[in-house]
C-alpha cells in the first residue's frame, strides 16, 4: 500500500486556512464585546439623561414656587387693604 504524500503547498494553504478561521472567530468575540461595550455606555448615558431631566423637572417646581409665593402676597395686600393707609 502506498502512503500519502504530504506537499509542502498543502500544508501552508491548510495552515493559511486554519489562521483565516481563528481570525474570524476571534474578530468576532471582539466585535460582542464592542457592541456589548457600546450597549453600556448608551445605558449609562440614558440613565444619566434620565437624572439630568428629573433635576430638570425640579428646578422648575422649585422656581415656580418662588415665582408664586410673591404674588401670593401681594395678593393678599391688595384684598385686604389696610385701612390707616388711605387716613392722612
Amino acid at each position: 500500500m502506498r502512503t500519502p504524500q504530504v506537499r509542502l503547498r498543502n500544508l501552508m494553504i491548510l495552515i493559511a486556512f486554519a489562521a483565516l478561521l481563528l481570525t474570524a472567530a476571534v474578530q468576532m468575540v471582539r466585535l460582542q464585546r464592542a457592541a456589548l461595550r457600546a450597549e453600556m455606555l448608551a445605558a449609562e448615558a440614558q440613565m444619566g439623561l434620565a437624572r439630568a431631566e428629573a433635576a430638570l423637572q425640579q428646578a422648575l417646581a422649585a422656581t415656580s414656587q418662588q415665582a408664586q409665593a410673591p404674588r401670593a402676597a401681594t395678593a393678599k395686600k391688595q384684598v385686604n387693604p389696610d385701612p390707616r393707609a388711605s387716613e392722612p
